[in-house]
């Protein structure tokens, strides 16, 4: 095979292996990370509901107890978010998550092209952190009760 063969074949894997890489590129990053900060108790079963607050909204209206912090950083969008969130809760026996979402952009490497143009590539990120809570067993009043 000649020199400009071999070019045309190096040149064609090249791209074949771009055009295979891409999905790679592509695909969603999703982790998570948990601390157990207080009592612990048994795991909840993966079909047991979580409760989902978020803290712009407010806190529940029952009593409760710290269990856990989780955090979940992702390249998705929020139910997949909100899932790994509550799966990690039912793992520390919680009852619910009160969760604090910010969107922000990592650290980005920055090239250049042929004109000296500077070439960022965005990669939004949405980090969860939750409270992972249980709530107080007993019997309470509603929380406007006494209000009038």
């Amino acid at each position: 095979m000649n020199r400009a063969g071999r070019i045309l074949l190096a040149a064609a894997r090249a791209l074949l292996l771009s055009v295979l890489a891409w999905p790679l590129a592509c695909a969603v990053s999703l982790t998570s990370q948990v601390a157990p900060t207080g009592p612990t108790a048994p795991a909840k079963a993966a079909d047991s509901p979580v409760a989902i607050f978020f803290s712009a909204v407010g806190p529940p209206d029952r009593p409760y107890v710290e269990v856990g912090r989780i955090r979940v950083e992702s390249t998705a969008s929020l139910d997949p978010v909100l899932r790994e969130a509550e799966m990690r809760a039912r793992q520390l026996g919680a009852d619910g998550i009160i969760v604090d979402l910010r969107y922000h952009y990592q650290s980005l490497p920055v090239s250049f092209d042929a004109a000296g143009t500077p070439q960022v590539p965005v990669t939004p990120r949405l980090n969860a952190n939750a409270i992972a809570i249980r709530y107080v067993p007993g019997p309470y009043p509603p929380a406007n009760a006494g209000a009038r």
